[in-house]
């Protein structure tokens, strides 16, 4: 057997670990799947390939990230109630988000220890986020307002004076299956980037994508930027 099969083995017979523990929340059929994507460079070559796992309330549970036959990047997330744990396939813990009432925050770790922190909070009609340092400092703060569907207005400020040092409008599009097919960036009045999307999608006989190849459009046609394969609970 070669190596990059060794490998790919060693991980899906983790993800099967995985999926035999407890599952939290309601079951809605349909959402526990894996997904395999292989990702492409904008030049056209094959780039990382990646694995994720999905419960039965369609939250991430795990994720390995191969690049030329090694494991770069892998993680384990369990969930219980208002918290959220993510661990390294190694068992070291790389964040905890807690929520409380209006207010839910992500504390980060690195190699087991910690590195900083990030808070939301909501309000009636934007949520806030703030990101601190190790050491308690604000590194940045910004508001995220919705004021129409798929439409969003950020509003950057000074964290030692909250004053409004940037406006950045993001508008997007998606499609039928909750794909981003365009987004649009504005900021402080002026476009700065403009991204359009396509897919092939192929179904099953449940009407549910069990293939998709996602490309970026320009002016010079399309190009592959994904294909992933989806296999559900009860088709494996």
């Amino acid at each position: 057997m070669c190596k990059k099969s060794r490998i790919l083995w060693v991980v899906l017979l983790v993800l099967c670990w995985l999926g035999a523990g407890p599952v939290w929340g309601e079951v809605r059929k349909g959402q526990q799947r894996i997904e395999f994507t292989q990702w492409y460079t904008s030049w056209g070559e094959r780039d990382v390939f990646e694995i994720m796992q999905y419960n039965a309330d369609g939250f991430c549970t795990s994720q390995v990230v191969l690049l030329n036959d090694m494991v770069v990047e892998s993680s384990f997330t369990l969930y219980d109630g208002d918290k959220i744990v993510a661990y390294d396939l190694e068992g070291k813990l790389r964040s905890v988000t807690e929520t409380a009432g209006n207010k839910t925050t992500h504390y980060y770790y690195f190699s087991g220890s910690p590195g900083g922190r990030t808070e939301s909070i909501r309000q009636e009609d934007k949520t806030r986020y703030i990101s601190y340092r190790t050491d308690n400092v604000i590194d940045e703060m910004y508001d995220e307002i919705i004021f129409a569907p798929n439409c969003k207005l950020i509003r950057w400020f000074d964290p030692e004076q909250e004053a409004v040092v940037r406006e950045e409008v993001v508008i997007e599009k998606y499609d039928q299956n909750d794909l981003l097919v365009y987004r649009e960036r504005a900021v402080n009045g002026v476009t700065v980037g403009q991204e359009e999307y396509s897919y092939d999608v192929v179904y099953d006989d449940k009407e549910r994508p069990v293939l998709i190849n996602g490309y970026a459009v320009d002016d010079n046609g399309k190009r592959l930027i994904y294909s992933r394969r989806i296999e559900y609970a009860d088709q494996i």
